[in-house]
């Protein structure tokens, strides 16, 4: 018999790393904690919280009114500083412009004997319409900021609201941070087979990846249960999962009206795998143009929903952009939880995962589901890697020669279709790489025709022509020697599963 484990904070020292930097350095500090849904940024909040002297840590709540919410923060304000100043308060006097002058003022008072570290979590709770919240930071941080030692962050997982508020050209606290934004990133597959799953074989992690992707909060409602065929079964397709009652909690947090929702699903679930283009939208929902449009416009504010341009065409004609839900729970849950949603409610103990949703009897392939996935998997690291030169350890990033340099990463269409998969421009090196991803269910051998595949793929001579080009087969599964010595033959080099890691 397995057992859910409890939560366990794992990991994270690089992020831990960084918010002691910022909270150590010299003079006031300003700056933002952020990162998807579920990632863990309430947690990583309350170690700080845990380890520093004087940290006071404050959660916004969905269900909480704005009096209450501020009521909560005199309690909690003042068993923080020892006093009673804020309790002794009738209600009707407590606003947010009191509260934080009482924290300027105590600041102030006690700015030679300690820093103070303030961090606010939820903060798009806090900030709910009509507190005038953000107007209020934005005030009080003129008089904060002449503390030496005084320390702000603000977290949330909302990107709507740091869209609005903080982003934005014309956002409240547009130009206040001292300090870059603090990311709280996924875990890769290495740090998920190492904290969560080390007895599943490097295939079955990657497959739960392209499931849930890299979030604590998701791996911690799959169970730690040694036989992956078991585990995935019991924790995501039987009665009482929490992956199909997810998607409505993310529609919740970033989409305000809820008439819209309904409508927004039937567009999600418009993009497929392979992404669309606006007109293709409108064409498969029925939907005004002009609806889509804005509608597109707020999932890419809210980081649902994003856009890839095709690389090697011009940029000029947004008509070839397409919207993805570069995302894989997103893209699992429409994928496959979707459609077997009445299945998975009534499933108390069948074996609905592999008997209904494997398409084959060898390996774990998943129809219309696993090819891209892979696909995704690949490129979020690629990706990754590019947007921080230090998480370029993996394998991958050597036999792509990318270790070093700055690079380019996108897809390629041809007449409307994927025709690449993923092409990586190194732009110190002048070499553009071509991508192929393979989810197989069984090993290859030399009967195998990809390395022709791909020597076969059209990418724009016109696109950097005088450029070197390099051709890549990424596997999933392994391969024979014969194959091997096909593939070195045609001058198509191998990227194993193994190299993810």
């Amino acid at each position: 018999m397995t057992e859910k484990r409890a939560f366990q904070f794992h990991g994270r020292t690089r992020e831990l790393r960084q918010i002691d930097e910022f909270l150590d350095a010299d003079g006031a500090g300003f700056t933002h904690l952020r990162g998807r849904r579920r990632i863990g940024k309430t947690e990583l909040l309350k170690i700080i919280r845990d380890q520093r002297e004087y940290c006071f840590y404050f959660m916004g709540r969905d269900d909480e009114s704005n009096r209450n919410t501020m009521r909560r923060f005199a309690k909690e304000w003042d068993a923080f500083t020892g006093q009673r100043r804020l309790t002794r308060l009738r209600v009707s006097e407590l606003d947010w412009d009191e509260l934080f002058r009482e924290i300027g003022v105590h600041a102030a008072a006690t700015a030679n004997r300690s820093p103070l570290f303030l961090l606010l979590d939820e903060v798009q709770w806090l900030a709910k319409k009509g507190t005038g919240f953000c107007g209020l930071i934005k005030e009080h941080w003129s008089e904060w900021k002449k503390l030496a030692r005084f320390k702000l962050i603000i977290s949330g997982s909302s990107n709507r609201f740091f869209h609005k508020y903080a982003d934005g050209d014309l956002a409240i606290l547009r130009g206040l941070r001292t300090h870059a934004t603090i990311w709280i990133r996924p875990f890769t597959p290495a740090e998920v087979k190492q904290y969560y799953f080390p007895d599943w074989t490097k295939e079955e992690i990657c497959l739960i990846y392209m499931m849930v992707g890299g979030v604590p909060y998701y791996l911690e409602n799959v169970r730690a249960d040694r036989n992956f065929i078991r585990a995935v079964n019991k924790s995501v397709f039987c009665h009482g999962t929490i992956f199909l009652e997810e998607f409505d909690a993310i529609l919740e947090l970033e989409t305000a009206k809820v008439g819209a929702r309904s409508r927004v699903r039937e567009i999600l679930a418009s993009l497929g795998q392979d992404g669309a283009t606006e007109a293709s939208i409108v064409k498969r929902t029925g939907f005004t143009q002009d609806y889509v449009h804005k509608t597109l416009d707020r999932l890419l504010d809210c980081k649902i929903v994003h856009e890839r341009w095709p690389l090697g065409r011009n940029k000029k004609n947004r008509s070839g952009v397409r919207y993805y839900m570069d995302d894989f729970y997103l893209n699992f849950y429409f994928q496959v939880l979707r459609p077997l949603d009445s299945r998975i409610r009534g499933n108390e103990r069948g074996m609905l995962f592999p008997a209904e949703v494997l398409g084959s009897g060898e390996g774990y392939y998943i129809q219309d589901f696993t090819g891209k996935a892979f696909e995704l998997l690949i490129a979020n690291i690629v990706k990754e890697g590019r947007d921080d030169e230090s998480l370029r350890t993996q394998p991958i990033f050597y036999k792509l020669a990318l270790r070093t340099g700055r690079y380019k990463w996108g897809t390629h269409w041809e007449q409307g279709k994927t025709q690449i998969d993923l092409v990586i421009e190194g732009q110190q090196d002048r070499e553009t790489r071509i991508v192929e991803a393979k989810w197989i269910s069984k090993r290859v051998d030399a009967t195998s025709d990809f390395p022709d595949q791909i020597l076969k793929k059209r990418y724009p001579a016109k696109k950097h022509g005088n450029w070197r080009r390099s051709h890549y087969l990424a596997l999933s599964r392994g391969f024979t020697q014969s194959f091997l010595v096909k593939a070195k033959e045609k001058n198509v080099r191998i990227i194993e599963i193994g190299d993810l890691f």
